[in-house]
């Protein structure tokens, strides 16, 4: 086993087949912040840091949201102050979902025996991949006048 900085991650083509995703109610489990366990340790990874991550964490909230919700409704009526403050409800949580989408993403892949600040990292390199000329054309444009 490699130590926690050396730690093979999943690249896109030949590990897809080896990636496990969760069944429905591991993935609710999964989306009120639980744990999924080394199975699903490379989905998780890849749920953290593909392309579509943001919208992803914003299902996830809306999943957390949901239950609440129906609880609220039913309570309170299906009045429309009732589906207005649910609405507000979800507003606020979809908000803070984004907000703290780096942190929670960081905390979860930790949770899963990553090392603090792996999402960061494997997105940073995918975007220096893909752009490799983008910090000299920014050093270029804003820092010219630095030196």
């Amino acid at each position: 086993m490699t130590s926690n900085e050396e730690q093979p991650r999943p690249q896109s083509g030949a590990h897809d087949f080896q990636r496990r995703r969760p069944d429905p109610l591991r993935w609710i489990w999964y989306a009120f912040g639980g744990g999924l366990g080394p199975r699903y340790r490379d989905w998780v990874l890849h749920d953290l840091t593909c392309r579509t991550r943001w919208e992803r964490q914003l299902v996830r909230a809306v999943a957390q949201v949901v239950p609440l919700a129906v609880v609220l409704l039913l309570a309170l009526g299906i009045g429309w102050i009732a589906w207005v403050g649910v609405a507000c409800g979800l507003v606020l949580a979809l908000i803070y979902s984004a907000a703290y989408f780096d942190q929670a993403a960081d905390h979860r892949l930790v949770k899963h025996g990553f090392p603090p600040g792996t999402a960061h990292r494997i997105i940073t390199e995918r975007e220096n991949a893909q752009h490799p000329d983008r910090m000299r054309r920014y050093m270029q444009t804003y820092r010219a006048d630095a030196n």
